[in-house]
């Protein structure tokens, strides 16, 4: 019961993180793993996904921010407001 609520919690924020930042669901999801120190790897594997495609969404995750890497990414994610 906790993890269905926790599930929604995670959905609502997605949805709203997305329309504020313009990012895709899967997006948002590395930028919470990312948020979290989770690896690329580690966050992959959380959605059944491999390493690879989470690349894939970090590259544009990094583009659509304007940013060259992860730390770029959660420093100007916390500056918009999105963490």
């Amino acid at each position: 019961m906790v993890e269905k609520m926790m599930s929604r919690t995670d959905e609502k924020y997605c949805r709203r993180t997305q329309k504020r930042a313009g990012l895709t669901a899967r997006q948002v999801l590395v930028l919470q793993g990312l948020d979290q120190g989770l690896t690329l790897r580690q966050i992959g594997a959380r959605q059944h996904l491999s390493v690879n495609t989470m690349k894939t969404h970090a590259k544009a995750l990094y583009r659509r921010l304007g940013v060259n890497n992860r730390d770029e990414a959660l420093a100007r994610a916390h500056d918009l407001g999105l963490l």
